[in-house]
C-alpha cells in the first residue's frame, strides 16, 4: 500500500487519526488469515459514508434547483451517487494504488473501487468530529471537492 499522505492530498483532507484512513482503504479480503481476522476494514465506514453522501447530494440538489420536482431531484441524485460515478472518482484518485487487499485479488481486475470513496467520506466524518457540525462540514467539503460541486451563492444552507 502506498503513502496515505498522497491520498490525503488528493482528497483535500488531512487525517488526525491515520488509522481511520487506513481502515477506509482496507478491503475485507485482507482479513483471511488468523493473524488478520480482527483487522478493521472499509465496510462499516462505507455504510456511514453512503448515508452522508446521500444527504449532502440531496441538499445540494434541493438548493441548486429550487423549482425541480421530487422525481427530478431523485433522478439527478441517483446519477450523482451511482456506483459508476463513484468508480470514476476512485479512478481519478487512483485509489487502487492505496487499497490494501489480499494478494489473491487482482487490484486491476477488481471493479468496485467506488465503495472506498464512500468509506473515505465516512472516515473524514468520524475523524473531523463525527456527529458535531464540523464532521459533517468536512465530509461535505470532501464531497464537493471530489464531485466538483459548489454551493449556489444565494441559497440558504441546511448543512453548514
Amino acid at each position: 500500500m502506498s503513502n496515505l499522505r498522497q491520498l490525503e492530498s488528493k482528497i483535500g483532507y488531512s487525517f488526525t487519526n491515520q488509522a481511520l484512513l487506513k481502515e477506509a482503504v482496507t478491503h475485507g479480503s485482507s482479513r483471511n488469515t488468523n493473524a488478520n481476522r480482527n483487522l478493521p476494514h472499509h465496510e462499516r465506514l462505507e455504510y456511514l459514508g453512503d448515508a452522508i453522501l446521500y444527504t449532502v447530494i440531496s441538499e445540494y440538489l434541493f438548493k441548486h434547483d429550487p423549482d425541480a420536482d421530487p422525481g427530478t431531484l431523485s433522478t439527478l441524485r441517483q446519477e450523482l451517487i451511482s456506483d459508476r460515478k463513484q468508480n470514476i472518482i476512485a479512478e481519478q484518485l487512483q485509489i487502487y494504488d492505496h487499497v490494501n487487499m489480499n494478494a489473491s485479488l487482482s487490484r486491476y481486475q477488481f471493479r468496485r473501487y467506488g465503495e472506498f470513496v464512500e468509506a473515505i467520506i465516512g472516515a473524514v466524518y468520524i475523524d473531523a468530529g463525527g456527529g458535531d457540525m464540523n464532521g459533517l462540514r468536512k465530509a461535505k467539503d470532501v464531497i464537493f471537492r471530489l464531485w466538483g460541486l459548489e454551493d449556489p451563492p444565494s441559497a440558504f444552507c441546511v448543512i453548514a
